[in-house]
């Protein structure tokens, strides 16, 4: 819901005024006052905000204080007391949120969604709650997010490779991890890199030290000269893989978690 010149704070289901009568609502909604609607929508109804809210770091911390978090929720994020997990149900919710939502809307771009188009928004959309799916430790939802993202046309598919990959390695299957960014990652696109720096550690586990190796040299050719620190980590990499003896595994993928 965007709130561009408010007038009303009132909930539409139950008629219940969420400020005293009489009271306006300011023109920019305060911290304070959002988070009053979030203590008096608790257990009553659920509170959402748009993933751009999420990922402006300072703004989120500002508005969610100490008392709330955030969980990705379909489209949208759930704002909710911390420590709140979601009930099956919730979770189920939560997946079907996308049913029947299209996820590639030929509209213009708008300043409401960062400048972006509608399709590049939601493909934007689906693969930042996989990766917060995947970091809480939600790796069904963030599986099932990934592969939607996979078959998005203006999804990142680099991105979304590698963040499926990053649940396969997790599951310990790491063949089915280096055949899925084998064939999803372009060397052209944002976070190839990361994505063959993965991949080559992956390969390592497996025991194959020459794919380990081809990969770790993709990766350091891809790798931006202003992440200094990374250049100097892959090429020791390939270094100890390439006096490692035929076979021997090393003990962790970089990067991978």
């Amino acid at each position: 819901m965007h709130l561009d010149e408010p007038s009303t704070l009132t909930a539409f289901r139950s008629g219940r005024l969420l400020l005293p009568l009489g009271e306006k609502a300011p023109s920019r909604i305060s911290p304070e006052t959002l988070q009053t609607l979030f203590t008096a929508s608790e257990g009553a109804r659920a509170i959402f905000f748009d993933p751009s809210v999420y990922f402006a770091v300072d703004r989120r911390t500002e508005l969610l204080g100490a008392h709330w978090v955030a969980r990705p929720y379909g489209v949208a994020f759930r704002v909710a007391e911390a420590g709140w997990e979601p009930s099956p149900e919730e979770q189920q919710a939560a997946v079907l949120a996308w049913e029947g939502v299209n996820v590639t809307p030929d509209t213009p771009p708008s300043a409401l969604r960062d400048g972006l188009d509608g399709s590049r928004y939601f493909a934007r959309s689906l693969l930042q709650a996989a990766y917060v799916d995947l970091e809480q430790g939600r790796s069904d939802d963030a599986e099932w997010e990934f592969l939607v993202a996979l078959g998005h046309p203006a999804a990142n598919r680099t991105l979304a490779a590698l963040g499926y990959a990053r649940v396969l390695h997790e599951r310990r299957n790491w063949r089915a991890a280096v055949e899925t960014l084998e064939a999803w990652v372009r060397d052209d696109e944002e976070g190839a890199w990361v994505a063959r720096r993965f991949e080559g550690a992956t390969y390592a586990l497996l025991g194959d030290r020459t794919r380990a190796v081809l990969s770790l040299q993709r990766a350091l050719r891809d790798t931006p000269s202003s992440a200094a620190g990374d250049r100097a980590a892959i090429a020791r990499e390939i270094r100890e893989l390439s006096g490692r003896p035929a076979g021997a595994r090393t003990p962790h993928p970089a990067g991978a978690g």
